[in-house]
Parts: structure tokens; sequence; C-alpha cells
């Protein structure tokens, strides 16, 4: 018998999902929902990093 979307979710509630993405084979391979970037971390060397992607004509430094 399948489990509804709730209860199948409530299973699995307690546990941290680890996800192994190749960012060696390509620029932005795997695209993140913006909904999802709040519960989404970058674990590396340095630190922490959230996913965040500037449009093109976005500057970072005020001239």
């Amino acid at each position: 018998m399948l489990l509804a979307s709730d209860e199948f979710s409530e299973k699995f509630a307690i546990y941290k999902i680890l996800l192994l993405l190749n960012f060696f084979s390509g620029y932005n391979q795997v695209q993140l929902h913006s909904n999802s970037r709040d519960i989404i971390i970058f674990l590396m060397l340095l630190s922490l990093f959230r996913m965040y992607t500037l449009s093109q004509d976005a500057i970072n430094s005020i001239v």
C-alpha cells in the first residue's frame, strides 16, 4: 500500500539529506528553485555557501 505524501515525508523529517552535485561538468549544471535557497547550503573548505545567481546587468560594487 502506498503512503500518502504527508505520511511519507514525516518518516524522513528527522534526517539530513546529502546531495552530491558535480560542479566540474558545467556552469550551473543544476538549477535550484528560489524557494529552496534557505534550506540548501554548500560545505566547502572555506565555509558554508548559499547558491545565488546575479542577473547579467547586476554589479557587486558601487562606483
